[in-house]
């Protein structure tokens, strides 16, 4: 008698078929309900799978999480990754542009799942996985402060690492403030956009301060 085997692409098609849905439902949980709800066993009942089958396609309900955040990240890096080298102050401003309207379109999800992140983070050691989706979003900066610097725009004084992770924290503040409806999500774009002149500032020269200048004083009016 010959025995069936399962071929190992249709396995990993099932696997990633699986992970999707598990994660398509957290992101519906996050949706719908306080950060406080979700939970791997509220998880698992949605996606119709046992806890130990979330841990075996994804992790931990961290990884869970950062899984969500780094199809968020992807999905900013493939727009702008189009930009030009002599676009690299265009390419820092469509970062937080476009990740404001990608959150305006899902604001429930996207409050939820920050407050949901954080609640993670203060319980344990910063993870690997946050690390990682911190490092790749400042990188998009840095690329962005990167091409600015090759148009001989910026004095090459400061290193496009530190403006691009400094853009990024300033980015960070804003989120923040609005996850905790301090600041409308008009004044969280504005205030990251705030922070991306405000860093380049520091190494632009006369042409590009002057461009900043006019910036800054438009977007502090709307701040």
């Amino acid at each position: 008698m010959t025995l069936k085997t399962t071929r190992p692409e249709k396995v990993t098609q099932t696997m990633q078929a699986r992970r999707a849905k598990i994660l398509w439902h957290a992101h519906d949980l996050l949706a719908h309900s306080e950060d406080s709800d979700f939970s791997l066993r509220n998880l698992a009942t949605a996606a119709e799978v046992t806890v130990p089958t979330i841990y075996n396609l994804i992790g931990s309900k961290s990884d869970i999480l950062f899984a969500m955040q780094e199809d968020f990240i992807v999905r900013i890096e493939v727009e702008v990754s189009e930009f030009t080298r002599d676009e690299g102050l265009e390419m820092a401003e469509a970062i937080v542009v476009r990740a404001v309207e990608m959150i305006a379109a899902d604001e429930r999800y996207f409050r939820s799942a920050i407050l949901a992140q954080d609640k993670v983070m203060r319980a344990h050691d910063v993870t690997s996985g946050a690390k990682e989706i911190g490092n790749r979003a400042a990188a998009m900066q840095t690329a962005a402060v990167t091409r600015v610097q090759q148009t001989k725009m910026m004095q090459g004084d400061i290193s496009a690492d530190i403006i691009g992770r400094q853009i990024f924290r300033n980015y960070q503040l804003a989120s923040q403030e609005w996850v905790h409806r301090r600041i409308s999500l008009e004044q969280f774009k504005h205030r990251a956009l705030l922070g991306v002149y405000i860093c380049l500032m520091a190494d632009a020269n006369d042409a590009l301060k002057q461009t900043l200048k006019d910036k800054i004083h438009w977007v502090d009016a709307r701040c």
